[in-house]
């Protein structure tokens, strides 16, 4: 199992540079950071609802 990971973990982080590298030639170097702070607001307002049943477990 953490082979598995390990490889989906270095999978992730090639096809993250190749979008990196892509964004930052298309928009400037700032792109890849914004990229990455829009997909992580999606993620916290999609999950939102769920962290807060973790946070208050009785």
């Amino acid at each position: 199992m953490s082979s598995v990971n390990t490889v989906c973990v270095y999978a992730g982080l090639v096809v993250g540079s190749l979008i990196g590298g892509v964004l930052a030639t298309r928009f400037g170097v700032a792109a890849p950071c914004w990229f990455a702070f829009a997909g992580s607001a999606v993620f916290v307002v999609l999950l939102w609802r769920q962290l807060m049943l973790i946070a208050h477990d009785d």
